[in-house]
């Protein structure tokens, strides 16, 4: 029901707050609850910056007539800020007539739960709720027509549509589906009439994952998943089920807790993996250097890289053949073991992967500046000399390669640049002039191969000033340090015997400064990517179910560079329309290219002048003549619907936090925590 999605994305807002999540609304469920979701206070939701911004994200991503994201303050903001449809929706899914909006209010006003047996099963899932006002809440259902079904002191139950009731003991509200008996809402009655023994508040492994959540958390998620359900495919689904499935992986349990302070928000996660996950390999990831980025690095994280393996793996005769060629380019010149021997075996640790910022266009008066990504890697060594000598040789292959292909006048050449007093040199290969296009020139024109070999580290760029600043930050010698919070977080870890597996930082607010420069120059150079033909054409040439005809042309006359119906499908376009033999010569008056007819078909029906029609120049029996066909288009809404403006709401939430890090790590080979703090504060260090 949309009750089930609502709370689900609820879960990830800031503004809900489960004391104690081991003894909230799990004591009102029995032990064997696979799926628990509670939060609190949800009419608080659109009180915080973040929470109005990730409504606006939601309502951009909701497709009709999927959930609307809801408003819950209905006396604080004017009724045109809201969604419309938000308390119909909301009461069509528990069964409540949609006008009792007030009904509606209560029963979110104090904490709210979802229960289920399954993600997959959320169809039958039930909701619990403690109001705040339960008085009230009673009231206007004694004088409503949801009268009580029974006389049952104990548990009062009112009738509600569509199979759906409301039972109360006198502090808890349930709302479920009435008509079967083995059903969830029946077993969590019998449960309340035995007493609310063994509840799954008792259970030893929730209250082991739920117990290693933060304290005063404003969510718990918990969730278990049994054998079967694993392996009948339970991960299917859509949204944030598919992406809570992902995160399951492999997992018996976990645990999900969210807490708010005035200066971060903070979501951990706690896994105990089943005997089916894979063999723990532990992780070396180079903390030292993570904490010496410097502030151009807008996202850095770990990643462990076997290079000896992927190397060997694109030599294999499985391997794609476009990327065995690129293989044998890098080594040429070298002795058959020497990429393996002079390289390769000297690479340690854990790699860090960083994306960095560079200014492609510098602001005018008329233009906008234009922030595009740069990407680095970096990798310890232990043969500095030995991995010096095979890089180079490697990009000298690269320019080899690119000369090839740059054409007359385009020729490249590496140079060298010296970095700082301490001799550490840099290699820079140019290959914005490869590209004839102005359009993707100005998003290359800062990119360069760059790579450079300083201390004990091989690191390979794409951008000549962050590579600048990668090393010269190491170079500070009171340099202050990436992250204060993610420092203290390892200490906390490493003191209390866990072994850190993946560390993630992040500058969110210089993100959100880069999505609106390319938002400004779209809107500046491209207006077209803010219509909705833009949109049409693109999603017709990913996805070609508005320009499918019905059609299955001759093979044997394609071969020969004809389109030729041999067979048209019912109830599509083309069907009782075109005849076998028909031969298609032009779309809306634009012939097809000779040269490649199918691929200019299609082509030219993406581009078609009016959407829900279209006219073929058709060949029958020798006579030219133009048939117009009906062609499926995309409804109102979804046509309405620009995802270029999801990324502006999206840049404004990222606003807010200065600063992230993700860290993951074990306590035991079966047990996997992850965090994700995101800093209200300035928790990086200018530098």
């Amino acid at each position: 029901m949309p009750v089930c999605l609502v709370l689900i994305v609820l879960a990830w807002h800031p503004c809900i707050t489960v004391a104690n999540p081991a003894v909230g609304l799990a004591t009102q469920v029995p032990a064997d609850i696979r799926v628990f979701v509670e939060v609190r206070d949800l009419k608080l939701f659109v009180a915080t910056p973040a929470g109005i911004l990730m409504q606006k994200i939601l309502d951009h991503l909701a497709a009709p007539p999927a959930f609307v994201f809801p408003s819950v303050l209905a006396n604080t903001l004017s009724d045109q800020n809201l969604p419309p449809s938000w308390r119909e929706r909301f009461a069509r899914g528990i069964g409540l007539d949609s006008s009792d909006t007030q009904v509606i209010d209560l029963m979110i006003d104090g904490r709210i739960a979802l229960v289920a047996d399954s993600w997959s099963g959320l169809g039958d899932a039930v909701l619990l709720a403690r109001p705040d006002d339960l008085p009230a809440l009673l009231n206007i259902l004694s004088i409503s027509e949801n009268k009580p079904l029974s006389e049952d002191f104990s548990v009062q139950r009112y009738s509600l549509s569509d199979d759906y009731e409301l039972a109360c003991d006198g502090r808890y509200v349930l709302v479920g589906n009435r008509t079967k008996p083995a059903g969830l809402y029946a077993r969590i009655l019998r449960f309340w009439r035995g007493g609310r023994v063994d509840s799954l508040a008792d259970e030893y492994d929730f209250r082991m994952r739920t117990g290693a959540l933060p304290k005063h958390g404003r969510i718990l998620i918990y969730s278990r998943t049994s054998p079967t359900a694993r392996s009948s495919g339970d991960a299917k689904g859509a949204g944030p089920i598919r992406w809570w499935r992902n995160i399951e992986a492999h997992a018996d349990s976990l645990a999900l807790g969210a807490s708010l302070t005035p200066q971060s928000l903070l979501i951990s996660i706690g896994r105990k993996l089943g005997a089916a996950a894979p063999r723990w390999s532990p992780a070396a990831p180079p903390i030292s250097i993570m904490d010496r980025l410097p502030a151009s690095a807008v996202l850095a994280w770990t990643v462990p890289i076997n290079y000896l393996e992927q190397y060997r793996l694109l030599l294999s005769a499985e391997a794609d053949p476009a990327a065995r060629f690129y293989m044998d380019v890098l080594r040429s010149g070298l002795g058959e073991q020497e990429l393996e021997r002079g390289l390769l075996r000297h690479l340690i640790g854990d790699s860090i992967v960083v994306i960095g910022e560079s200014r492609t266009i510098e602001p005018t008066p008329t233009r906008p500046a234009l922030w595009v990504p740069a990407l680095a890697l970096m990798v310890r060594t232990d043969d500095v000399e030995s991995t010096k000598t095979i890089v180079e040789q490697m990009g000298g292959n690269v320019l080899r390669l690119l000369n090839l292909q740059a054409g007359e006048g385009r020729s490249l050449s590496i140079h060298r640049e010296r970095m700082n007093e301490r001799d550490d040199w840099l290699s820079v290969l140019p290959i914005d002039r490869l590209f004839a296009s102005e359009s993707l020139h100005t998003f290359i024109r800062p990119q360069e191969l760059c790579w450079t070999v300083t201390d004990d580290l091989l690191i390979v760029g794409t951008n000549r000033e962050l590579m600048h600043h990668l090393v010269n930050a190491r170079r500070l010698p009171d340099y202050p340090g990436s992250c204060l919070s993610l420092r203290k977080a390892i200490q906390d870890i490493r003191n209390h015997g866990g072994t850190v597996e993946t560390v993630l930082i992040a500058r969110p607010r210089a993100l959100a400064t880069m999505i609106e420069t390319w938002l400004a120059f779209l809107q500046q150079w491209h207006p077209d990517i803010n219509t909705n033909r833009w949109w049409r054409q693109l999603r017709q040439k990913k996805d070609p179910a508005d320009i499918k005809l019905g059609i299955m042309f001759s093979r044997s006359r394609t071969f020969e560079g004809i389109l030729e119906v041999a067979q048209t499908i019912p109830r599509w376009p083309a069907h009782g329309r075109l005849r076998i033999g028909d031969q298609i010569l032009s779309v809306d008056g634009q012939p097809l290219d000779p040269a490649q007819k199918p691929e200019s078909l299609i082509e030219l029906l993406t581009q078609r002048k009016q959407p829900d029609r279209v006219r073929l120049g058709i060949l029958r029996q020798g006579v030219e003549i133009e048939i117009e066909l009906p062609m499926p288009t995309t409804t109102g809404e979804r046509e309405a619907f620009l995802p270029v403006e999801l990324f502006r709401p999206l840049a404004d939430l990222l606003r807010l936090f200065p600063s992230a890090h993700y860290l993951s790590w074990r306590t035991s080979p079966d047990i996997i925590h992850t965090q994700l703090e995101l800093s209200f504060v300035q928790t990086t260090m200018p530098h």
